[in-house]
Formats: structure tokens, C-alpha cells, sequence
């Protein structure tokens, strides 16, 4: 609990801070020490218990040398003075933030800090947060960003990149969520949603690229058409959708639409999909003969020695699908991507690295040895993927699956 010095103390400083109101300034930056992003570990990015804030991030490129970030932060992820009246429960949150040439670079281009604060009420689930600078166009490639609770201060680390400003580079999108006047910061929709997408372009409309979940997947997409883009998008039917500024496939906003409970996964039909990862291609036709809850029933009471093993199982085994949804929906749900299939199968990584062009985990395999997965950036798909040729990795990622089928994990 807060001591009543610190109280004291902060109230004449809560109580002049403005609701939302940024205080900015510039910090002389070139020539200070700056530790690498490649040299940091960054595990905390995929793993909620490696840090006490969670902020929800998106970059919109207004100008190919001028950005901005939107951030959500949980309210509950930030502490509120234990003033009696409502009214002077006031909470702040300080970001800096550097500008930085390449993941190896130990010093930065250019610096900055904010200062916001938050009324406890009238009360709001979230802290909306707007982060703007100036970049160079070309050389800028990462955003660093370090967030402090002004009164715990409690911390934590994220890192932005800035894409190639191409046409389709998804940072030059962003999109308003049903009537709300802040930027749509997730990747996941529910039917019925709507989204108002701005596009920082000469085009006066947009096309949709949907693809629903019972075709064939050499299909790319069912349909395709336009839409103005002063209109909003109806999310009518669930599905795969790319908003995209020409008729190619590459870049673009991407969204899964789903069940208004998605990321969880609470039906049975859900809980199969993610067992094809642990099984052959003639065991998956055979488990797809019986009904979803038999099917999802019969495997995971075969793998577990008994009935509570196998409750076990499906708890550690479903949470990880759903951190995987969370982190790496885009198009897809975040458990088909690459980089959700090796969580939900291995876990979460105890090391990340970030490169220029690729994400690498490593995870503790014995005594002072470490086993590498390294991710490479499809700038097409908008997401990381495997070198499916690594055979050190396809062992380590063998090694768990036959865990999981004997009732093991690790």
C-alpha cells in the first residue's frame, strides 16, 4: 500500500495536473549511452506476468516523416492516489520515448517525453493515449518506448517499428471502431462491428478482401469489392478481411472476425482446430468423423493417464491458443500463425531479440544452452515467419508435440 508521505506529497502534484493534457519535451539525445534493442530481452512483450502495465499500441504514419501512436492502457494496470474524494484520485503515466536508426544502434536519432494524466472519475476501462513526432522519412526504423506509472512506478518497455512506407504498408491506415472517435487499436472484430478506415493516399475508396472459414483454402478469398472510404465497413459475416488501398493482396489492415468471445475459446468446435498440430494427417480425417466435443474428448483422454491429467492438459494447452489469439490475430487467429503454433506448443519464450529484420526466441533447453527460433518479417502477410528448414528447431518443436500426446508439457 502507498505510505501517507508519498499521499501527501503527491496530492498538490495530482491536483494540478489537466485531464489529457501532454506536457512535451525535448531531450538532448545523440551523444548519451543507449543500450541496443538487440541487446535487451523483450520477453515480457509475449508473457503478461514479465510486467505490471500492458499497453495496446498502433502507429499511424501520417506523413512519410511524421507518426503517430495510440495507446490503450488498462486502467486497472495504474495506481490512484487513496485521496476520500473521487474527484482528486488522479493518476499519471510518463512515456519516453527515442527514435533509432536499426535494433543495433547504441545511440539514438532523437528523444522526447510526455507526461498524461487520468481522473479516477469519471471512470473509464481504459487510458487513451496520443504519442506525435517528427522522424526522419527513411533512416528511422524503431520507436522505444518506456511508460511509468508516476506514482508506483512501476514500468515497462515496448518497441514500435516503423515499416517501409509503401503502399501497403499497414501503418498508413487507421481505423475508427463503430461510433467511437479513437483509433481501433485491435486486430479482432466481432459480427456486426464497423470500422471507418482513414488511408493516408490519393484514393478515394478501398477494397475488401473477405475469405469465410468453410472454403477451401487454395480459394484466397470468396469475395472482393470496394467501399468509399468516407463509409463505414459493416463486419456482417465472420471471416478472414483485408482492407487494402489497390487490388493486390499485399500489406493492407487486416482483421479475423469471430464469435464475441474470441480470443477465449469456449466452444468444442474451437478446441479442435488447434489439435491438428499434434497429430497426423490420417489421425486428423479419423478424429474429423466424430462430433466436435467427442472428437476434442477422445484425444485428450487418450493422451492423460486419467481424467484430471487430461483437465490439466487442456487448461495449460487452451490458455496458450488463447495468449497465441491475443498476440498474433491479424487476417487469421493468432493460434495459425507461426509464431502462435510454437507458443502454443513449446510455451512462452524465456529470451527474445529483435533484429532489423527478424525476431528471434530462445528458449532454455539445459544447462547453459539455449536453443534459437528465429523469426523472419513477411512484409506481404504482416507478420513472422518460420524457416521451416531448421532441423534443431522442427526437433524441438517434435520433442513437444510428442510431449503433449503422452501427456507431458513442458
Amino acid at each position: 500500500m502507498i505510505n501517507n508521505q508519498l499521499n501527501r506529497r503527491g496530492a498538490k502534484f495530482y491536483r494540478h495536473l489537466l485531464w489529457m493534457v501532454a506536457v512535451f519535451s525535448v531531450l538532448a539525445g545523440c551523444k548519451t549511452y543507449y543500450q541496443p534493442i538487440s541487446e535487451r530481452n523483450f520477453s515480457h512483450l509475449y508473457n503478461p506476468m514479465h510486467t505490471d502495465i500492458h499497453p495496446v499500441l498502433m502507429l499511424n504514419r501520417v506523413a512519410p516523416d511524421s507518426s503517430v501512436i495510440f495507446l490503450h492502457i488498462p486502467v486497472s494496470d495504474i495506481a490512484f492516489p487513496e485521496f476520500k474524494r473521487r474527484e482528486d484520485q488522479v493518476a499519471g503515466v510518463a512515456i519516453e520515448y527515442f527514435l533509432v536508426d536499426s535494433a543495433g544502434a547504441n545511440m539514438f536519432r532523437d528523444s522526447g517525453s510526455v507526461k498524461y494524466a487520468q481522473p479516477q472519475k469519471p471512470a473509464t476501462n481504459f487510458l487513451q493515449l496520443q504519442l506525435g513526432f517528427a522522424h526522419h522519412p527513411d533512416s528511422v526504423k524503431y520507436v522505444d518506448l518506456r511508460i511509468q506509472d508516476m506514482l508506483s512506478e512501476l514500468e515497462t518497455n515496448e518497441v514500435v517499428r516503423l515499416r517501409n512506407d509503401h503502399m501497403g504498408n499497414p501503418q498508413r491506415y487507421f481505423a475508427y471502431f463503430n461510433d467511437k472517435k479513437y483509433p481501433f487499436t485491435r486486430t479482432i472484430a466481432a459480427e456486426g462491428d464497423s470500422v471507418k478506415v482513414n488511408y493516408r493516399g490519393e484514393n478515394d475508396s478501398l477494397w475488401v478482401f473477405h475469405l469465410t472459414y468453410n472454403r477451401k483454402a487454395s480459394l484466397p478469398f470468396d469475395t472482393a469489392y470496394k467501399f468509399s472510404k468516407n463509409d463505414f465497413l459493416r463486419f456482417s459475416i465472420s471471416g478472414s478481411y483485408v482492407i487494402n488501398s489497390d487490388s493486390t493482396l499485399n500489406g493492407g489492415l487486416r482483421y479475423v472476425v469471430a464469435s464475441p468471445y474470441f480470443p477465449a475459446i469456449r466452444q468444442a468446435r474451437q478446441m479442435l482446430g488447434p489439435i491438428r498440430y499434434l497429430i497426423n494427417g490420417k489421425e486428423w480425417r479419423q478424429i474429423n468423423q466424430l462430433s466436435p466435443k467427442h472428437a476434442v474428448d477422445t484425444f485428450w483422454l487418450k493422451a492423460a493417464p486419467d481424467a484430471e491429467k487430461a483437465k490439466q492438459l487442456i487448461q495449460v494447452f487452451y490458455n496458450r491458443v488463447q495468449l497465441a489469439n491475443i498476440k498474433f490475430s491479424s487476417h487469421r487467429a493468432g493460434w495459425k500463425t507461426d509464431m502462435g503454433k510454437v507458443i502454443t506448443l513449446a510455451g512462452l519464450p524465456d529470451e527474445v531479440q529483435l533484429t532489423d529484420t527478424s525476431e528471434h526466441w530462445f528458449y532454455y533447453i539445459g544447462k547453459n544452452e539455449k536453443l534459437k527460433i528465429p523469426f523472419a518479417y513477411n512484409d506481404s502477410l504482416g507478420e513472422y515467419q518460420l524457416n521451416r528448414n531448421d532441423s534443431l528447431m522442427n526437433g524441438f518443436l517434435m520433442h513437444h508435440i510428442n510431449g503433449w500426446r503422452k501427456g507431458k508439457f513442458y
